[in-house]
């Protein structure tokens, strides 16, 4: 019983984050080009700037969680401090008042921002505590298995409510309509953190603090911890170019806005059979074999996508989409924890803050880059706000950034993979450090 309130409170954690990471990735581009009225090309400005911003300030969080020491924990106490604040970012970043033009891109830019540093500092403590809940790698699997099935729940949810609700509770003004959003979303996440500081217990001990030398931090990530980490980056940058382009090549090359809450349901939930197997398919292969199939089962599914509204391409691609994104994001955060550990075990440092700092700052930059270089394809492409037809450049630019430049980057990624070699090293790896904890014991 311990050990699933452990698991489902540490997997809420990660679905609060998603409710919100959901509703940036998908609906903030569309919401700021036709319903604050910012011009595409500012708009993409002003979210790849708030991004830049945040990588900065999610490797200061990241070192800070590496000194923090508390009754608490190390990352613990982020889930209590930061809550509420996280939940008042997203109502203001959805409130677009009556302002002038040149001020709406200003209160854009400042709104997101802040929501955007806001979800690091709830969200990188989510992958920084792993470590410190167990050592054991089966238990790290169903940490990560309830994590990752959470975070499909909320990423479900709001891709398939939230335009239907914004209609509903705007009646007929989506302004309103997503201000009231956002205060349930706001809501409920801050909720769910502060139950997820409630129930979670950081069980491993942790090395004492190290005071200064900061810069022996970084060095004590060798070249196969920042690998893997360019790895999932690398590919959360198509993932990006997606969640930014969803909803306009829905609405205007397939002339389907009705079939958006689909996406939810088809490309969302068949992520699930996967995740359920995954800890039990970790066992008998590689985890760079698990990536490298992961990041192909997306790239099929994204190359289906470009069929168009034909319904067996259009299903297909969203399921097999799901159910690759899923399994990338189950490899990359149950294989997290062990290049903490295989970092630990050569430098003796514990770094667990500073890693998921570089990851997680490099994947703000890559949401920067997928929500910018969208909203430059769309200037380029003649995309014009709110009308009820694009041009024909207008819909090749959304395709571009939908699904060709998904592919490039995922046949990037698949070059990467065979580069990683940890897999033969974690035996010793653990078994030093199950040494190391008896030593500690004593």
């Amino acid at each position: 019983m311990e050990r699933w309130q452990q698991r489902l409170s540490y997997g809420v954690s990660d679905l609060a984050c998603n409710l919100v990471l959901t509703l940036m990735s998908s609906y903030v581009l569309i919401f700021y080009t036709d319903v604050f009225s910012i011009g595409t090309s500012a708009a993409g400005s002003v979210m790849l700037a708030a991004r830049l911003i945040d990588a900065v300030m999610v490797v200061l969080l990241g070192i800070a969680i590496d000194r923090t020491h508390t009754r608490w924990g190390k990352s613990r106490p982020y889930f209590l401090f930061g809550a509420v604040p996280f939940g008042l970012a997203v109502v203001l970043a959805f409130w677009a008042p009556e302002l002038p033009a040149s001020a709406r891109v200003v209160y854009a830019f400042a709104t997101y921002t802040l929501l955007s540093v806001m979800y690091s500092l709830v969200n990188l403590p989510v992958s920084s505590i792993t470590p410190a809940l167990t050592t054991d790698p089966w238990e790290r699997s169903l940490l990560v298995t309830t994590r990752m099935i959470c975070a499909m729940v909320g990423v479900t949810i709001v891709s398939t409510a939230t335009s239907p609700l914004i209609a509903a509770l705007g009646g007929g003004d989506e302004r309103r309509g997503y201000r009231t959003v956002a205060v349930i979303i706001g809501a409920a996440a801050a909720l769910m953190l502060l139950g997820a500081f409630v129930f979670i217990r950081e069980k491993v001990p942790a090395k004492p603090p190290v005071k200064g030398d900061v810069l022996g931090d970084f060095k004590a990530m060798d070249g196969q911890c920042v690998l893997f980490a360019m790895i999932g980056v690398v590919f959360y940058i198509a993932y990006c170019f997606r969640g930014a382009s969803i909803l306009y090549y829905f609405t205007y090359n397939l002339q389907r806005p009705d079939l958006i809450p689909m996406i939810g349901i088809f490309g969302t939930l068949s992520g699930l059979p996967a995740l359920l197997a995954a800890p039990y398919v970790l066992k008998h292969i590689t985890r760079r074999l698990a990536m490298f199939l992961s990041v192909l089962t997306y790239a099929l599914g994204t190359l289906l996508l470009a069929f168009g509204p034909f319904s067996a391409a259009l299903y297909g691609g969203l399921v097999l989409t799901g159910m690759g994104f899923y399994m990338v994001q189950m490899v990359n955060f149950s294989t997290g924890p062990d290049v903490i550990d295989y970092c630990r075990c050569k430098s003796g440092r514990d770094i667990a803050g500073t890693y998921s700092a570089l990851s997680t700052s490099i994947s703000k930059l890559s949401m920067g880059l997928g929500s910018f270089g969208v909203g430059l394809l769309l200037k380029y492409g003649g995309y014009q706000e709110g009308a009820a037809a694009q041009t024909t450049q207008a819909l090749g630019s959304i395709k571009m950034g939908f699904v060709w430049i998904q592919l490039l980057i995922c046949a990037v990624v698949l070059v990467m993979v065979p580069f990683y070699r940890l897999d033969k090293e974690m035996p010793a790896v653990r078994a030093a450090l199950a040494h190391e904890g008896e030593e500690t014991a004593r």
